[in-house]
Formats: C-alpha cells, structure tokens, sequence
C-alpha cells in the first residue's frame, strides 16, 4: 500500500528504494529429463542450424541448391543427437539429478526506504488527512526539521 500511496500522490519515485531482507533461494521443479527428451531437443537444435548453414550455402552456390537445403539440416540433426547424447550425463551429473528446475530468490520481508531529503512528505502522504489542529503542527514542524537537516547534510558533500 505505501508505495502506491506514494506513486498515486505524485511523489518522486526516484527517491524510493524498495529493500528485501532475509533472502531464500526458491527452486521449482519444471519436468524430468529424460535421455530421449534431451537427444530430440539436439536433434532440433541442430535441424534449425543445419537449416540455417543449408540456405546460406543455397544462397551463394551457383549449382545445386536443392541438395544443400536436404543434407545440411539432416547433417545438422545427426550432430545435434549425437552432442546432445554426450552432454546429457553432464546436464543430469551423472544421473543424479534427472529434472529441470527454475530458482528464483525470493525475500520473505520488504522494507520502502526513502531518501533523507523527502522523507517528510512521503511521511505527510502516508499518515493521511490529519486530524485535528496539534497534529498537524506536529507534522509540520517534523517536515521543517528534516528539511532543515537534509539542507545541512547536502552543504556538507
């Protein structure tokens, strides 16, 4: 809410940091990985490169382009099998580890932290409408002295 509450009042949001604490590593796993799955997956791979390398040959030969646009990607597929067969055992660690998985850090508390220099306002804007006469006072002489003290902390740099 607070940090909505500040974009939604105007406050230069270049002047927010939004801080997580007490970070942890979240892995979900996303399939198995199985040998045929990974040597089909190469074998693709190297099917749309051998494409690739099969046009641009087409493209500057002055004879048989027909022949390029058929070999080259079945040359590609076989290479892709045949890598694809070779990296599995170290994509899966030796078979110890036959799933893909996504890791995302997560934070399990977040803090908003404002710069000294307007961190009146944005308290003016998260406190609301004020209620009676001596609060706002309050508010308002809080707001002078960090001014005041954000004006003395700048003539020092």
């Amino acid at each position: 809410m607070s940090t909505s509450s500040l974009i939604g009042a105007s406050f230069p949001v270049q002047n927010v940091a939004i801080v997580g604490t007490g970070l942890k590593s979240v892995e979900r796993v996303t399939g198995r990985l199985t040998r045929r799955g990974f040597i089909a997956g190469g074998a693709m791979s190297g099917l749309w490169m051998g494409l690739f390398v099969g046009i641009a040959f087409a493209l500057f030969s002055t004879h048989e382009q027909a022949g390029y646009l058929i070999t080259t990607p079945l040359l590609g597929a076989i290479f892709g099998a045949i890598w694809a067969l070779f990296s599995y055992r170290t994509a899966t660690r030796h078979g110890a580890r036959d799933f893909s998985s996504v890791t995302q850090v997560t934070a399990t508390n977040y803090e908003v932290l404002v710069e000294h220099h307007c961190a009146a306002d944005a308290h003016l804007i998260l406190a609301g409408p004020v209620a009676t006469p001596a609060m706002a006072t309050f508010v308002w002489v809080e707001q002078v002295i960090a001014r005041l003290m954000g004006r003395v902390v700048a003539a020092r740099r």
